[in-house]
């Protein structure tokens, strides 16, 4: 199992869920990568891409992250998507 995990590719969202679009399902499968450089950087880098797939405005997102930077502050909402900074 370990070994599918590393070597095969996730199943296709619209596979599992058909209402999800062209667009969204690429945001998902980029969360997914495996090598880390082809993921998003950060969790808003993400959070903006899901929304703006999904025909959304971002600008709650800039702010949040903006005032969190400001402040200072890192944690889960400003590091890595994968884990480790």
């Amino acid at each position: 199992m370990l070994r599918a995990h590393v070597e095969q590719e996730p199943p296709r969202p619209s596979g599992i869920n058909p209402e999800i679009g062209p667009e969204l399902e690429a945001v998902i499968l980029r969360a997914l990568e495996k090598k880390r450089d082809a993921r998003f950087d950060t969790a808003f880098d993400f959070w903006r891409a899901v929304r703006h797939a999904r025909g959304r405005d971002t600008k709650d997102i800039d702010e949040l992250e903006s005032s969190l930077k400001a402040a200072g502050r890192e944690g889960p909402d400003t590091g890595r998507i994968a884990g480790v900074t």
